[in-house]
Formats: structure tokens, C-alpha cells, sequence
């Protein structure tokens, strides 16, 4: 792993979390941050808006924007149906992901930015994965033109 540019760091407890895998890349997010994962129903969409939003949804009785994380990490157009990811508290924003998300115990091995190897009792034993969070996702997605600009 070294050879990919990762630092040795003390192996962590494990910590669960949602995984969601787009374009063969894996991304965690934190499961405490997670309300709900459901199938995706979109209720509307808004042309010419920010390519990453696919639509609008209904969450709870509450209707919440929509935004495709193959686009917000630059691996994908946006699709239709999928899953969604609802966020906890005032996060507001929900993410449509193309696969059925997963719930994996992870060990962090060696950290690099954002990515981290991870040890796993699964499939996902010594992959690369981005942590990251709704908030993060959005922030750098606003900072960064729009595909094609």
C-alpha cells in the first residue's frame, strides 16, 4: 500500500459505516449520519439546475432535493432509479447512489487525504475507500465547475 502513496498509521477500532460503490471506486459514509436508505422515487426534477441534481424526493413527508453521488465525485452521469440515502438532522440533501449501499465494519490500515485502505471480514478487505460526508460532497461539488464548462 505504501506504493500507492498511503501512510502507515496505527490500525483503529472498527467502525461501521454505509458503503456505496460507483464506478468500481468505494465511498464511506459515516452511519450515524445515515436516516434512511430507501429505493429512489423521484417526485420532480428542475432543468437546468446543478448536474448533480436528478430530482426532488419524499422523505418522512418532507420533500428533499436530490443529488446523484456518481456525478458529485465526477464518475457518472446521473441515473434513474437506484436507492437513496437520506441524512440525519440539517444536512437537508439526499444522495442517489446506482447500487444497493451496504453496512461494513471497517478497520482503517493506512490513510491518504480522504482515502483510506481498510480491513474488513467481506469483500472489501484491503480496498481503498473515500470517507466522506453530505457535507463535503456538496462543498466540493459547488467549488468545481460543472461537467463539460
Amino acid at each position: 500500500m505504501a506504493a500507492r502513496g498511503l501512510t502507515d498509521d496505527a490500525p483503529q477500532a472498527l467502525r461501521k459505516i454505509i458503503l456505496c460503490e460507483v464506478a468500481g471506486n468505494l465511498y464511506a459514509l459515516p452511519i450515524e449520519d445515515i436516516e434512511r436508505i430507501d429505493v429512489f422515487v423521484r417526485y420532480g426534477a428542475a432543468p437546468g439546475s446543478h448536474p448533480a441534481f436528478v430530482g426532488l424526493a419524499s422523505i418522512a413527508g418532507r420533500v428533499r432535493p436530490v443529488l446523484d453521488l456518481g456525478t458529485l465525485v465526477g464518475s457518472a452521469q446521473p441515473g434513474t432509479g437506484g436507492y437513496l440515502v437520506a441524512f440525519r438532522g440539517g444536512a437537508g440533501a439526499t444522495l442517489r447512489v446506482s447500487e444497493r449501499p451496504t453496512v461494513a465494519d471497517i478497520e482503517t490500515l493506512q490513510v491518504e487525504g480522504d482515502r483510506a485502505a481498510v480491513r474488513s471480514h467481506d469483500e472489501y478487505d484491503g480496498r481503498i475507500v473515500s470517507v466522506t460526508g453530505i457535507h463535503d460532497l456538496i462543498a466540493s461539488s459547488l467549488s468545481s465547475p460543472p461537467v463539460g464548462v
